[in-house]
């Protein structure tokens, strides 16, 4: 219950000595707010968060990233 079923995530990325780039996909199922015989669900969903980081020297590394990056509107239970 307020769990969704299923969930998924993939994470694809690039580094080298430099730099580094990755996205992860976040897929939720959709999930039961109780056990009763009417009960509701909570819709299913997927977002996309984007990751980087940049090495300005040996000592000092970048990091930057923005989450749920289409903006997607989703509920919890």
């Amino acid at each position: 219950i307020r769990r969704p079923r299923q969930s998924l995530s993939t994470t694809v990325g690039l580094e080298n000595n430099v730099y580094g780039l990755s996205a992860t996909l976040i897929a939720k199922s959709t999930s039961k707010i109780s056990n009763t015989a009417n009960s509701k669900e909570v819709p299913g969903y997927a977002t996309v968060d984007l990751n980087g980081y940049w090495n300005l020297n040996p000592n000092i590394k970048l990091f930057t990233n923005i989450k749920n990056v289409g903006d997607v509107k989703f509920k919890t239970a």
